[in-house]
């Protein structure tokens, strides 16, 4: 799960596409714990005779691990990550376990094998293993319709009832995305799934359920909803009592009080230098569980032994290969990536870095706004590696992960060698034909990102990056090569081209990742086409100012000073009848006077999270809402008048906001929490309960927004 919303300042051109890239296909205190190994014995029975006998010595290991300490070490320095904990797994022995740097940088605490980690997007493994769970019980079908468990599950498109529960695990459900609001919390939120079903009552289907696999974290957290639905259990409580206790993962837990996660026993992370732990992740079943590698190594342990660890069974053979089937086949893809073959919880039951060097394995990645998780398991060879960091470390973690296990595989003598590089061969250069060049010039949307590409007369590609405000540089001079891809003489190993299917146009883009050994492809971007005018009620809207109306002021996505509260729908000249968000995401705004519409359909990570926004009336106000959240028009917030007032937080305990004079002085007393804002919507002030504010704006206005329960009353008092 990776949180979307966060306004951050953009880097844009080279640097943006390729951060963006490796974003999608992903991903110096002393050691603290020795390397571990066992040698478990073995019983075997022959008929009429029963004898125990040593089982095959597990190999140490010794130059794997000393080689991987030194990348490790190099990975946090070059990052600027504070913590790096890993594990390597052979059969049912962790051969090695160790934590690196600081788990608290705030007192020098180090890194321990048993500081906990949140695993993020890695916790769908546990949400789909709990679907197949029931399914080995007979509870569930997998290709059973949801509704034939959740009656109450709607949506606006009529299609919701052909959604299966296959559906919600193999990311081809249909739904939008993610709810990001209150999904990543500084204090716990226990009513983060009901507010996902609640919100997809409201909400269309991006595409037909089953015909195109895109990212998705709601499908998982409609997971939490049917397991309690059909168990009687919460999730947190089922995946603790049917997975983690009898698997042993007794450090494994969902973070729904403070007490779970305790001073000193989680790593620290910080976002641009601000401390955003601890971190408590409302979205258990995409991404809320916190583990460390030893533990993670027992899951591994138990997937690779088909569905049991020593006298433990959780799951039949047959579901654990379920799992680890190709759930991309057959649907529509026109440009198949073995980084993105999903399985059922799985990323890739192909990883590349692995499948580079004939390896079959399996592999999931995890993103919050704190922390980067690799998993990334070998059943044939018996072998898995866990890599858990900080965010500031993520970038290295799939690196890290596969450096393990191929020096791991070259140690015991299942690799000649370690692999290296592909050779950067500058292939020769040829002239794209004018067919080429249509098919290739224009526009191209994905998930937070508009470019451009542009073939010049003398055939060579540029692409640009749109920002929100303008076109800025990135790529020029790229030209066509023999293989089909533009790249240039400089850097040939990062490359484009168009690629076409089902009658839509797609912009791709290649270039090595991971442990740099192999190369991978992806869809960037969809072409755009002109299409009608917007409408006369979104051209009234656009260039209109909204403000967060019901934002937590404990979620993440938020209480960070680059968060920007207000929402401004933006259009672009070339291209008419399309909306634009403040991240740069774009909808439909040509069809429908009440709903501006998501419509872009883009196999894999790039066309995920794209919400429709729609218009919605409050106390006789037209307000905006995208997902859950919801937004109010600035130019309805009332002007705060001189002397004592009070402010009511209404019933559905909405944000208030009140406009203010650029000078003077307030004191506030109650309510939750207040921020101060001029009028860019900088944030200039904050605070909690009683305090008392200079006004001292350059512009013509100051905004005040207000946090409260539903019926508090904040005292306010103007001055001039």
């Amino acid at each position: 799960m990776i949180p979307a919303t966060m306004r951050l300042r953009r880097v844009v051109g080279v640097a943006l596409m390729s951060a963006l890239l490796l974003a999608i296909i992903a991903a110096l205190a002393g050691c603290t714990a020795a390397p571990q190994t066992t040698t478990p014995s073995a019983t075997t029975t022959a008929p009429g005779v029963t004898t125990t006998a040593p089982a095959p010595v597990v190999p140490t290991y010794t130059a794997t691990i000393a080689e991987c300490r030194t990348a490790i070490r190099e990975a946090l320095e070059e990052t600027g990550a504070d913590s790096m904990s890993v594990a390597l797994v052979d059969g049912e022995t962790v051969v090695w376990s160790e934590a690196f740097g600081l788990a608290q940088k705030s007192t020098g605490q180090a890194a321990t094998t048993d500081t906990l980690y949140c695993i993020g997007s890695v916790s769908k493994l546990l949400a789909t293993i709990s679907v197949m769970m029931l399914a080995d019980q007979g509870k569930i079908e997998l290709d059973e319709p949801v509704v034939t468990y959740l009656p109450e599950f709607s949506m606006l498109s009529p299609e919701y009832r052909d959604i299966t529960v296959r559906m919600l695990v193999n990311h081809s459900s249909g739904f939008a995305g993610s709810d990001y609001r209150n999904g990543s919390m500084a204090v716990p939120y226990t009513d983060y799934a009901e507010q996902v079903l609640t919100a997809l009552k409201e909400e269309r289907l991006k595409h037909d359920p089953g015909y195109l696999n895109v990212y998705c974290n709601d499908g998982f957290t409609m997971v939490e909803i049917l397991v309690e639905a059909l168990t009687g259990r919460s999730y947190p409580d089922f995946v603790h009592e049917e997975i983690l206790a009898p698997l042993g993962m007794d450090d494994s837990r969902y973070a729904q009080k403070p007490e779970d996660l305790p001073a000193g026993a989680y790593a620290e992370a910080y976002v641009e230098g601000q401390l955003v732990t601890p971190e408590f992740m409302s979205a258990y079943g995409s991404g809320g569980l916190y583990s460390t590698p030893s533990d993670m190594g027992r899951l591994a342990m138990m997937l690779m032994n088909g569905g049991s660890l020593g006298e433990v069974r959780i799951l039949s053979p047959g579901s654990v290969a379920e799992m680890a089937t190709d759930q991309t086949a057959g649907t529509f893809n026109p440009l198949p990536s073995d980084g993105l073959r999903y399985g059922l919880g799985w990323d890739t039951v192909t990883q590349p870095g692995m499948a580079a060097v004939g390896i079959t394995a399996w592999g999931k990645a995890g993103k919050t706004f704190a922390y980067s998780a690799e998993f990334l398991v070998l059943p044939e060879e018996q072998l898995a590696a866990v890599v858990l960091t900080d965010s500031e470390g993520g970038p290295r973690a799939l690196a890290v992960a596969e450096h393990i296990l191929l020096r791991a595989l070259t140690e015991r003598g299942s690799l000649d060698a370690m692999p290296e590089p592909p050779e950067e061969t500058t292939l020769p250069e040829v002239t794209p034909s004018q067919g080429e060049e249509r098919a290739l010039s224009g526009l191209y949307a994905g998930n937070s990102l508009v470019c451009r590409a542009t073939v010049a007369p003398d055939g060579s590609l540029s692409i640009e990056t749109w920002t929100g405000e303008g076109w800025s540089p990135g790529l020029t001079n790229l030209t066509l090569r023999t293989d089909g891809w533009y790249t240039s003489d400089e850097n040939p190993m990062f490359s484009w081209r168009h690629v076409a299917g089902d009658g839509r146009s797609y912009l791709a883009v290649r270039a090595t990742t991971g442990y740099g050994h192999y190369l991978m492809a992806i869809l960037y971007g969809e072409k755009l086409f002109a299409t009608r005018a917007m409408t006369a009620a979104w051209e009234e809207r656009a260039g209109q100012r909204y403000l967060h109306a019901n934002v937590s002021s404990d979620d993440w996505t938020s209480a960070v000073r680059e968060f920007d509260p207000s929402f401004t729908l933006t259009t672009l000249p070339e291209l008419p009848g399309y909306l634009f968000t403040p991240d740069v995401d774009i909808l439909d705004a040509s069809t429908d006077d009440a709903r501006a519409r998501m419509f872009l359909l883009i196999p894999g990570s790039t066309g995920r999270d794209l919400n429709d926004i729609a218009v919605v009336a409050v106390d006789g106000e037209e307000w905006l809402r995208q997902g859950s959240t919801l937004y109010r028009p600035l130019a309805g917030v009332p002007a705060l008048a001189l002397g004592p007032s009070t402010v009511t937080i209404g019933s559905e305990g909405l944000n208030e906001w009140r406009a203010l004079p650029a000078t003077g002085t307030l004191s506030v007393s109650g309510g939750e929490e207040w921020r101060l804002y001029d009028d860019g919507f900088e944030q200039i002030a904050s605070g909690r309960g009683s305090g008392r504010i200079t006004l001292a704006g350059t512009g013509e206005a100051m905004y005040l927004m207000l946090f409260g329960s539903p019926g508090e009353t904040v005292t306010l008092n103007l001055s001039r």
